[in-house]
């Protein structure tokens, strides 16, 4: 969806992005952020698409490719896997 249809499905829901924000307890520009695709937060843009009944891929298509942020677990694993690659210095 574009930006505005999105302002528009949440102003239809009886919300705004005032109470989204608030509801979540970020910042209103965060959530303004998300709409406009200058930010990426999964809870944000998972609350906006509930809010307005729709699924997440739907609401932010382009961004449902995006995987989620790595446990400290997983990512102690990955930069073990990384350093691994590393030519052994002598």
């Amino acid at each position: 969806m574009k930006p505005s249809e999105i302002q528009h499905a949440i102003k239809a829901a009886g919300y705004n992005q005032s109470l989204i924000a608030k509801a979540l307890n970020v910042e209103a520009s965060s959530v303004s952020q998300v709409i406009h695709n200058r930010a990426s937060s999964s809870r944000i843009r998972e609350f906006i698409a509930k809010v307005i009944n729709m699924p997440v891929s739907e609401v932010f298509p382009s961004k449902t490719h995006i995987k989620p942020r790595l446990t400290e677990i997983q990512r102690k694993s990955a930069i073990s896997e990384l350093k691994s690659m590393l030519p052994i210095a002598s």
